[in-house]
């Protein structure tokens, strides 16, 4: 905030304190006990704060500016983001649609799945389905070269587990979890097809998936990113016993010249194991997977199946209305088609020259942090200040919006989520192998996050995040430093973390710190 300009209110806000309480004793209660006291926990939420309040209230402006889109919706002109939107709200909040279309987004899935009668066909498969947003057995996806971040490459990891990460099979704390996933998997087999077949599925299922984790890296392992850099070559690729050939057939596409490779141990598993008599097994598994993902917009019984499984996980108590969670499907299917509509209604040019001035400002403080640093090199400093230097800011909203008008929304609300992922994917996987377009964000300005990205060397701020209680152009400017301000700097720090730390300025993979001077911050910090 410039210094001449004065804010409309100052100072902290006494009425979330609770100043009875002593500081010395518990300082959580002295500095928010009365905003403790006056927000319980909703029972739509696992869990309660000032980001997610504000989460709430983007999401309430997204649902009136899909509402006013709806209403006018005969005089939008056809294939422009606002006529999209109000086709898939109108079509994804007609309930009595929903509900008489059924399950029938699944027959052309599934058809491809059964057609498989090969390991070949089965991959060829599962990457079809990857192409409509589907995942099942590994992910792919488009990301910078780790040591050449001017060209975009195909990387290829472990993945196709039905729980958030390999502990839920492999740890006894978690067996309960685990049960109830193989209870929800029976459930929702039945409904589908109305027998008792669910119960042998989900015996199939839980065997393969737990032998899929066993040879999972754990959370930890995959954020050392220098053992996931394993490039591999076409003539690689090809001659490898995975049917390489086979899963960019499924795609569309031949087989590019590099691909990296991140869990090679993965792949060499499912050569092993996925062959000719196990593969009715995988096809079941794979066909699970296609329910699974499609339960949020099948009729009212299969929602409440899935809400049901996903409590024993979060904890919520009750399932989110239906146009929030509508709203919560297109910013995650295609955040682009709301982004534009939103940054029109509620993000300002000064809001934007505000924030980089903070950003500039919260600079120059870790530039004096690093400079401080005792443990560090004169060589190491200046690497760390040319990166600093670097950083590239993005606040707001993207530069240029993705053309959008190929998206061909029709039929049932599941297949209108299947087409934003098809565009998805096909926008995504279109851009391997050349240079990345620097416009381009990794997340929609009308989510209420912030990122940073080391290949990038950026740091980005979408325009939700820039509202009140995190940012306020009206307030003392004290009070923007102690809110989006804390954000900023956790986004910087991340650009010298156990990841960042690994990319230089360009961003590209390279040891810039000596060994020594890593093994010191590792004496300092690690607590020894």
């Amino acid at each position: 905030m410039p210094p001449s300009t004065t804010p409309l209110y100052t100072g902290l806000p006494l009425d979330t304190m609770n100043q009875t309480a002593d500081p010395r004793e518990d300082f959580k209660e002295f500095a928010w006990g009365h905003w403790i006291e006056k927000n319980p926990i909703p029972d739509e939420y696992p869990s309660w704060g000032t980001f997610l309040q504000l989460r709430d209230s983007v999401l309430a402006n997204l649902r009136s500016l899909c509402d006013e889109l709806a209403d006018k919706k005969s005089s939008l002109e056809p294939g422009t983001p606002s006529a999209q939107i109000a086709q898939f709200w109108g079509t994804a909040l007609d309930e009595e649609a929903v509900e008489a279309s059924g399950t029938v987004a699944l027959n052309t899935l599934f058809a491809r799945v059964d057609a498989a009668d090969s390991v070949d066909s089965f991959i060829e498969a599962v990457t079809y389905l990857q192409s409509k947003g589907v995942g099942s057995l590994f992910d792919l996806t488009v990301v910078p070269d780790f040591k050449q971040s001017d060209i975009l490459r195909v990387l290829v990891s472990q993945g196709g587990l039905g729980l958030p990460d390999r502990d839920y099979y492999t740890e006894a704390d978690k067996a309960p979890l685990l049960q109830a996933y193989r209870d929800h998997i029976t459930r929702t087999w039945n409904l589908l097809h109305g027998d008792d077949s669910g119960a042998a599925v989900a015996e199939t299922v839980v065997a393969l998936e737990t032998k899929l984790a066993l040879v999972s890296r754990t959370r930890t392992a995959m954020r050392d990113l220098a053992s996931l850099y394993n490039n591999r070559t076409e003539v690689e690729l090809r001659a490898s016993a995975f049917p390489w050939v086979a899963a960019f057939r499924g795609l569309g596409a031949s087989v590019p010249e590099f691909v990296i490779e991140a869990t090679p141990e993965f792949f060499s598993h499912v050569v092993s194991d996925l062959t000719a008599e196990s593969l009715p097994q995988y096809k079941t598994y794979a066909k699970w997977h296609v329910l699974h993902q499609l339960l949020p917009y099948f009729p009212s019984q299969y929602v409440d199946a899935n809400f049901a499984f996903s409590q024993k996980l979060s904890g919520t108590k009750e399932l989110a209305p239906r146009w929030k969670r509508v709203v919560e499907v297109l910013n995650t299917s295609c955040g682009d088609l709301l982004g534009a509509v939103y940054c029109d209604r509620y993000f300002t040019s000064s809001a934007k020259e505000a924030m980089l001035e903070l950003v500039g400002y919260l600079k120059l403080a870790l530039r004096e942090k690093i400079d401080a640093l005792d443990w560090m090199t004169p060589a190491t400093k200046l690497k760390s200040i040319e990166k600093l230097d670097s950083f590239r800011a993005k606040v707001g909203y993207p530069d240029q919006w993705i053309d959008l008008s190929s998206i061909e929304l029709a039929g049932t609300y599941a297949d209108m989520v299947l087409e934003l992922h098809r565009f998805g994917f096909a926008d995504l996987f279109g851009r391997a192998n050349k240079p990345p377009e620097p416009w381009r964000w990794e997340m929609p300005p009308q989510v209420v996050n912030a990122y940073y990205h080391p290949m990038y060397n950026e740091i980005v701020f979408p325009a939700a995040i820039l509202q009140s209680p995190a940012f306020n152009l009206d307030r003392d400017v004290a009070m923007n430093f102690g809110a989006i301000g804390a954000v900023i700097g956790h986004e910087m720090t991340h650009g010298f973390d156990d990841q960042g730390r690994l990319f230089d300025a360009q961003g590209n993979m390279i040891e810039w710190w000596t060994p020594v001077r890593r093994c010191d911050y590792i004496y300092v910090y690690g607590g020894n």
